[in-house]
């Protein structure tokens, strides 16, 4: 199927029925709704025009241009009508446009990707923050690519974390990777995460310029319910940058 050489309609959608093809949702009899003209072929070999449609607001960008000249060119649709559909196609213009520049969360594919902060593998099928960026090469050319981070990696930088993760759940909902629902309880998920973290964070800090019994910092863990597993994890990403090392078997302190 191919994009058909036919313009877009607007109108107002004669039923409930038909949904948008960018979030999935009902159009409501009565609303007005745009159509993108598509051809594609029947088993009879005959080549028949057919609509996506969308609301005003989840108008796709490359067509976003030519449904304001129609609707311009329109004589049949009230003034006030016309400019709430010019204010939610400028707001889809704006929320894609975010989205194709604008970090957000996705489910990792695979187990090739390293987070950029940490330098650890990220697992495939948990949650990563996608960041886009240009990559340019030496003959000139460029390409888009992405830098990867594990979540909690990347808003333990941030000033704002929560303020920051919002954002990224909002630009991953725009991107259809996941529901509202999914980001509530990622966002669950991922409290429960900082929140062991940050005891993780209140057992290092036992870590000075003196050697400490890793057995030590185990029981301390044991006591405030952080798993062995996240504290040696964390100690071993204190390792890699150079902010620890061992003394002696068994035992640790700060360079």
């Amino acid at each position: 199927m191919s994009e058909s050489d036919k313009s877009p309609i607007l109108e107002a959608a004669k039923s409930s029925r038909s949904a948008c093809r960018l979030c999935h949702q009902k159009i409501m009899k009565g609303e007005y709704r745009i159509g993108i003209p598509y051809d594609f072929t029947t088993s009879d070999g005959n080549i028949v025009t057919s609509y996506r449609y969308h609301h005003p607001k989840c108008v796709p960008v490359r067509n976003i241009d030519l449904v304001t000249k129609l609707i311009k060119n329109n004589t049949t649709i009230e003034s006030a009508i016309k400019e709430l559909i010019f204010k939610e196609l400028d707001e889809a213009k704006k929320a894609q446009k975010d989205r194709s520049s604008s970090p957000y969360i996705e489910e990792s594919k695979s187990s090739r990707s390293t987070c950029r902060l940490c330098e650890e593998k990220i697992q495939k099928e948990t949650y990563r923050v996608a960041e886009p960026e240009q990559v340019e090469l030496e003959d000139g050319r460029s390409f888009s690519s992405h830098k990867y981070f594990h979540i909690n990696c990347y808003l333990d930088h941030q000033k704002n974390p929560k303020e920051i993760f919002d954002k990224l759940t909002q630009v991953s909902i725009n991107r259809n990777i996941f529901t509202r629902s999914e980001a509530a309880l990622l966002e669950k998920k991922l409290d429960q995460i900082l929140s062991s973290d940050k005891l993780s964070s209140d057992i290092l800090s036992m870590i000075s310029d003196k050697p400490i019994d890793l057995d030590q910092l185990k029981h301390r863990a044991q006591e405030l319910g952080v798993s062995n597993e996240t504290l040696m994890k964390s100690i071993e990403r204190g390792l890699l940058q150079g902010i620890y090392f061992e003394p002696s078997p068994g035992k640790i302190q700060k360079l």
